[in-house]
């Protein structure tokens, strides 16, 4: 199978890299004749990820055409949304002026040891220029998939940093388009 493949069951998606399905789940579909029945895909680390659903399962739960909203919290006129990465919820700062996903070093090696990590997803260093002006270099990854509710986000540049977690353009510029609404504490993101 090639890298990144998608694999449709029930409805839900399983990323499959080098022949290694990197997410397990279990899922219960509908038969023809109205009985319900278990389905277990793959083999490998189980992360307790259920991968996004499919467009039409997106519609049934309300959401029209290829806009989905997810939750945010405001916090002083920041927004901060939930993220999942490696099976671990994680609150981000939403930060359109950063240029990448920022994950700490702890995060890195739990996604090593998990094998969702590998030395082919290093992509050297990355100099970036802080608010005050200053310069940091910092290692840069390609994290495969992240989610932000019931969305998977494929190939995500990130980079390993000590300093907050913010989650930048590398992730929102992966969608057409995308707003805040403050009235609603909602992120709108509309799908390519």
């Amino acid at each position: 199978m090639d890298d990144g493949m998608f694999i449709k069951e029930s409805n839900e998606e399983v990323i499959v890299r080098d022949n290694q399905i990197i997410f397990n789940y279990k899922s219960e579909s509908a038969s023809s004749h109205g009985e319900n029945k278990s389905v277990t895909i793959g083999s490998g680390k189980f992360l307790g990820t259920k991968i996004a659903p499919s467009q039409l399962d997106l519609l049934v739960r309300g959401q029209t055409g290829n806009k989905i909203s997810f939750p945010v919290k405001s916090v002083a006129n920041m927004h901060y949304i939930s993220i999942e990465i490696a099976g671990e919820s994680v609150s981000y700062l939403i930060d359109s002026g950063a240029s990448f996903l920022s994950i700490t070093p702890k995060m890195e090696n739990r996604m090593k040891e998990m094998g969702i990590l590998r030395e082919s997803d290093y992509r050297g260093e990355v100099e970036l220029e802080l608010a005050d002006n200053s310069t940091i270099k910092l290692k840069k990854i390609i994290i495969p998939v992240i989610k932000i509710g019931d969305q998977s986000v494929n190939n995500v540049e990130a980079v390993i940093t000590d300093g907050s977690l913010l989650l930048g353009r590398s992730v929102i510029n992966k969608f057409k388009s995308w707003s805040l609404d403050n009235s609603k504490n909602i992120l709108v993101v509309e799908m390519y």
